[in-house]
């Protein structure tokens, strides 16, 4: 039997820990549980496909990166600053 130091123990215990959530992907709690069904012509998938082949990224990653891309849209308030505007109470 070997004896381990308390200090060991705690390493072991910290790697053990780090190294299965990454590979759970749960240790920042950003574990992707959403999908996006989307149909595409052949060409369009081979397209994506290629892309992500030559950039060395998932499809997954190319779109995300097409999302991030997008402007964020603006939010308008249709009571243009009036009294009434729910924003303002």
């Amino acid at each position: 039997m070997t004896i381990i130091t308390n200090t060991e123990y705690l390493q072991r215990s910290a790697l053990l820990y780090i190294y299965y959530n990454i590979f759970v992907g749960t240790l920042w709690g950003f574990m992707k549980d959403k999908t996006l069904k989307v149909r595409l012509s052949s060409k369009r998938l081979d397209k994506l496909r290629l892309y992500a082949l030559i950039k060395e990224k998932s499809m997954t990653q190319i779109v995300e990166e097409m999302i991030d891309d997008l402007p964020n849209p603006e939010l308008k308030s249709p009571y243009k600053g009036e009294a009434s505007d729910p924003l303002f109470r």
